[in-house]
């Protein structure tokens, strides 16, 4: 497991890289207002993704793990074509939506930059949703190379080029950073339908007609439905920050949230690289419903993520504003506070283990629709209320903090409805002492940064000692 991990997260780091590139050019020949108007656009093409491919992705990633799992081809591309033809449904559906329901008469900064880039938007949607789940294919089948490829490295690499063109011929405007963001995504698209065409028709799946299907229609489109709704939950929760700000700050307010979500971003790819190998291990598990084992294995990932994420979090949380300031210069000054708050608050979601995950491959969507719809109806009248007042550190304590509140209440209920431990005990209970004295210290700012990164460290190192040194005996936990 813990190979496949570092692989994953290798390209993901190299991946980021370039795109930490491409935005410090952005960032470097626009206005800081110009990369608000960047940063609220792509925020809102990541929102749509969700909005067209939102139920499609979790039955790729469950239902074909599955699938491909019992040896039948015939399942699994019945199973893929139901999936796509949907996708062409939701699409169509949305564009129905736009053109017959007049968003100008609303009176809202979000919905005034739909209108203005909707073409953009929709356009950019539909590629990034497309390349996703030629991403999601690839790890059902088992090319985890592939899989991380085209969802990490392929677009980054295009949109570098283009950005460089854009530099090169003095064509310093959004507009055209946009195109090349939208001709980056198409060609990232076109390139991964065409290889996964080619790689699934050399393929060996056995065709066994006569086994008995496990998906009937009305199974796959009800959890279609309910992961359609859960994915839309989701990505308001969790782009409500950058919404929340463009409706009551500046376009340079969201060009400092963005930077400031982008500077957590290591937190987020370890993450990530844990969850995309869990991911299909849990669906065939509960599938089996070796649940021991499941558990098991779940803890001993939960294990190795925080051993990862602190030290990553020690550093951004410390120095996180300096390094801003180094690379993108004094006219993005990122205030200490706020920023170790946004950073404290992921690294604890990720150390909580991935208990969303958990759920809805698990078959349990709707449970985690619960979680979503509950922590919405918090952060709405929170935010209305908290970022008019105390700016952007109101949209981390609406937003962030609080969804780190939501994601604790379900992970205790994965330990008990589901009986999967996140954490042994003793572990849990060093976990939540290091946490707690990370937030005291970054809350006081009584140490300089310097002295506190090497207080955070120190702890780490004394109370987790023995997991450390025993990481490298966990290599193998994730074959089944």
């Amino acid at each position: 497991m813990l190979k496949n991990v570092l692989n994953i997260f290798s390209v993901s780091a190299i991946s980021a890289g370039i795109r930490f590139v491409v935005e410090v050019i952005i960032a470097r020949i626009v206005s800081v207002e110009a990369f608000g108007l960047f940063a609220i656009v792509t925020s809102l093409i990541a929102f749509f993704q969700v909005l067209v491919s939102g139920g499609i992705r979790p039955i790729l990633q469950r239902k074909l793990a599955i699938t491909f799992n019992n040896n039948n081809s015939f399942e699994f591309f019945e199973v893929l074509y139901k999936s796509l033809f949907l996708f062409f449904i939701v699409v169509l559906v949305v564009f129905s939506i736009y053109k017959f329901v007049d968003i100008r008469a609303i009176n809202s900064e979000s919905l005034s930059t739909v209108d203005l880039y909707f073409n953009t938007i929709l356009i950019g949607s539909i590629a990034t949703a497309i390349l996703y789940m030629v991403s999601d294919i690839y790890r059902v089948i088992g090319n985890f190379k592939s899989f991380i490829f085209y969802k990490e490295a392929i677009f980054p690499i295009f949109f570098l080029i283009m950005v460089s063109l854009v530099w090169v011929f003095n064509l310093i405007n959004v507009e055209y950073i946009l195109y090349a963001l939208i001709a980056s995504l198409i060609l990232s698209c076109v390139l991964g339908v065409v290889r996964l065409k080619h790689d699934l028709s050399k393929k060996n799946i056995a065709t066994n007609k006569h086994e008995l299907k496990i998906f009937k229609n009305k199974d796959l489109l009800m959890f279609w439905a309910s992961s359609e709704v859960l994915g839309i939950m989701w990505i308001v929760r969790d782009k409500f920050a950058i919404f929340s700000v463009s409706e009551y700050m500046s376009a340079a307010d969201i060009a400092v949230l963005f930077i400031m979500i982008r500077l957590i971003m290591p937190i987020s790819m370890i993450k990530s690289s844990f969850n995309n190998i869990i991911s299909p291990v849990i669906a065939n598990l509960s599938h089996r419903r070796s649940f021991d084992k499941l558990s098991n294995k779940y803890s001993q990932l939960t294990k190795l993520l925080f051993l990862f994420v602190f030290p990553v979090f020690a550093i951004l949380s410390t120095f996180g504003p300096e390094i801003v300031f180094i690379v993108l210069g004094e006219k993005y000054k990122l205030d200490l506070l706020p920023t170790s708050l946004l950073t404290w608050s992921v690294a604890v979601r990720a150390m909580l283990g991935p208990s969303g995950v958990a759920l809805q491959m698990c078959g349990r969507p709707n449970i985690e629709s619960i979680f979503l719809a509950g922590s919405l109806l918090a952060i709405v009248p929170l935010s209305m209320y908290l970022v008019p007042s105390f700016g952007l550190v109101g949209a981390i304590l609406s937003v962030y903090m609080l969804i780190t509140f939501v994601d604790l209440l379900r992970y205790f209920y994965v330990k008990k409805a589901l009986h999967i431990n996140a954490h042994e005990e003793k572990f849990g209970y060093k976990v939540i002492l290091i946490m707690t004295i990370a937030l005291l210290i970054i809350a006081s700012n009584f140490l300089s940064p310097l002295y506190s990164l090497v207080s955070l460290i120190l702890i780490y190192s004394m109370l987790f000692n023995k997991e450390i040194f025993s990481v490298v005996k966990n290599q193998k936990i994730f074959k089944y």
